[in-house]
């Protein structure tokens, strides 16, 4: 599974809780983050930002340099 599935997996269950509401979930604007690593160029980001939407069909999407080199580990503990 791609993450572009993952996306539309998801999109899947919005479109079936808003239906069984009533709503229409053609009315209902999805936004996607797309997280990269902080060496990824403009142009990475651009491929990456096009390709979710040639997959999706959504092209509302905005990027966000990962803080961490892609290198580190992150952990699941919660700080104390």
């Amino acid at each position: 599974m791609t993450d572009a599935d993952t996306v539309l997996e998801q999109r899947m269950y919005i479109d079936r809780f808003a239906t069984a509401a009533g709503r229409d979930p053609s009315r209902i604007d999805a936004v996607m983050r797309v997280d990269t690593a902080e060496s990824a160029s403009p142009a990475e980001v651009a491929v990456t930002i096009k390709s979710l939407a040639e997959h999706t069909g959504n092209s509302t999407s905005w990027s966000k340099p990962c803080p961490c080199p892609t290198s580190t580990p992150r952990s699941n503990s919660s700080p104390r």
